[in-house]
């Protein structure tokens, strides 16, 4: 789960300005050997890691569902909110908070009223959404899949596929024609599971502070913290 969920944190800052693209190129994209990313979601990617590199920080919000398939998944779904700044990022999703000043990660179930916090490893990629993204090349075959209406505007589809054994099988992404950012995000993995992430809302270059980025344990009566620096 927790590397679904810096998975989840990744694949959210894939936002990308606006774009012009002749249709007809678009739809006869030429596909690439097994093993090679294809140019066109290449050059998607690219622009993605360019508009990265543009905000100073950014927050979306999103629907969180899970399920068998589509269908059922849209039945069991939960709100979510992410905000990140460079390496720090703060995660709600449901009764699950997770905080990262760069420094250290804490976790926080209000479930079990438990909280974690251990160091923050620049290394773990799968947790770090600005590395991920931009080193996507390391880690994913990208190939662009094609274009569809969904919920009445076009969207662009992109699978990402893990080049080494993972625990998902491949990630896909939905991007808006018009601007060509995120509109959903599906995580297949190897049991037939789905995690279906819709993003509503973005706010770009939020004022944000370091407090944003740091569990407060006294707002949070009765939580036991477990260390594991």
């Amino acid at each position: 789960m927790k590397q679904i969920l810096g998975l989840l944190l990744a694949c959210l800052l894939c936002c990308q300005t606006a774009y012009s693209q002749n249709r007809e190129t678009v739809l006869n994209t030429t596909k690439t050997e097994k093993g090679a990313n294809d140019p066109m979601a290449h050059q998607y990617l690219e622009k993605t890691r360019k508009w990265m590199n543009s905000c100073k920080s950014l927050e979306a919000y999103f629907m969180a569902c899970t399920g068998e398939d589509e269908q059922r998944a849209f039945l069991n779904c939960q709100r979510g909110s992410m905000l990140i700044q460079g390496e720090k990022y703060r995660l709600i999703l449901g009764k699950e908070e997770y905080y990262c000043n760069a420094k250290e990660i804490w976790s926080y179930s209000h479930s079990t009223q438990e909280a974690t916090v251990y160091t923050y490893d620049k290394s773990q990629a799968d947790m770090n959404p600005f590395l991920l993204v931009k080193n996507y090349e390391k880690y994913y075959r990208a190939k662009y899949i094609r274009q569809e209406n969904v919920e009445g505007s076009m969207r662009n589809i992109i699978d990402l596929t893990p080049v080494t054994p993972s625990e998902f099988v491949k990630i896909r992404l939905y991007l808006d024609e018009s601007d060509a950012r995120i509109f959903r995000i599906i995580l297949y993995l190897p049991q037939g599971q789905l995690y279906i992430y819709s993003v509503t809302r973005y706010r770009i270059d939020p004022e944000v502070s370091e407090s944003d980025f740091e569990f407060a344990e006294e707002k949070y009566p009765g939580c036991m913290l477990i260390d594991m620096r």
